[in-house]
C-alpha cells in the first residue's frame, strides 16, 4: 500500500513538472491534485528536489522498459531493431518530457550536480540495454563493436534535438535525415 502511495504521489507529480516545471510547482498543488496534505507529501520526500529526482528516475525505468519491450512483439531485423528504436526515441519529448527536459538543460547549461548524475545514470542505463538489445541480433561481433550503442545512443539524442530544426524549417527534410542515418548503419553493419 506504501508503495502505491509513493508512485501515486510521483506520477501526479509528474504531471505537474511536466506543466510547470520545477520551479513554479508547488507541493501544495501536487497535495492538492491528490486531494492529501502537503505533509503526507513529506512522509514519502524530504523535499520537492527529492520528489522531482525521484519523478526522473521513475521516467527513466519507465523509458528502459519500453526500449526493452520494442523487439519482444516484432521479429525485427537489426536494422529493422534500430529504425524502431529511434522512431521511438522520436516520440521522447511527448512521453517522458521530463528526461527531455533534463537532456535539453546541458545545451542551456543549466543543470545542476544531481541532474548531470542523472543524465551520466540514465545514458549508461540507454547504452547497456541497448547494447543487450542489439547483441540479441545473429549479427557478426565485428559488426557491433563495443562503442556501437553508445554511438547509437548519442547519434539518436542529436537526431532527436535535430528534428526540431527540420521541423521548423523544413519538415520534409526530416524524413531524409532519418533515411540517410538509417543507410549510414546500414553501411556501418555491411
Amino acid at each position: 500500500m506504501e508503495k502505491d502511495k509513493k508512485k501515486q504521489l510521483i506520477r501526479a507529480a509528474v504531471k505537474r513538472f511536466e506543466k510547470h516545471g520545477i520551479k513554479k510547482t508547488t507541493l501544495d498543488e501536487i497535495a492538492r491534485d491528490l486531494r492529501i496534505s502537503k505533509a503526507s507529501i513529506y512522509h514519502y520526500f524530504n523535499s520537492k528536489e527529492e520528489l522531482y529526482h525521484s519523478t526522473l528516475e521513475w521516467e527513466s525505468m519507465q523509458f528502459i522498459d519500453e526500449l526493452n519491450n520494442i523487439n519482444s512483439t516484432l521479429e525485427l531485423t537489426a536494422i529493422g531493431f534500430i529504425n524502431k528504436y529511434l522512431e521511438f526515441k522520436e516520440s521522447l519529448n511527448q512521453k517522458y518530457f521530463l528526461i527531455y527536459r533534463v537532456v535539453l538543460s546541458i545545451l542551456q547549461e543549466e543543470n545542476f550536480e544531481k541532474e548531470d548524475i542523472f543524465i551520466n545514470n540514465f545514458l549508461k542505463s540507454e547504452e547497456e540495454t541497448l547494447a543487450k538489445l542489439l547483441a540479441t541480433f545473429n549479427v557478426n561481433k565485428k559488426d557491433f563493436p563495443e562503442s556501437f550503442s553508445s554511438f547509437l545512443v548519442k547519434q539518436s539524442w542529436g537526431s532527436l534535438l535535430a528534428n526540431k530544426l527540420y521541423n521548423k524549417s523544413k519538415p520534409e527534410e526530416n524524413l531524409k535525415k532519418k533515411e540517410m542515418f538509417i543507410q549510414l548503419i546500414e553501411s556501418i553493419l555491411i
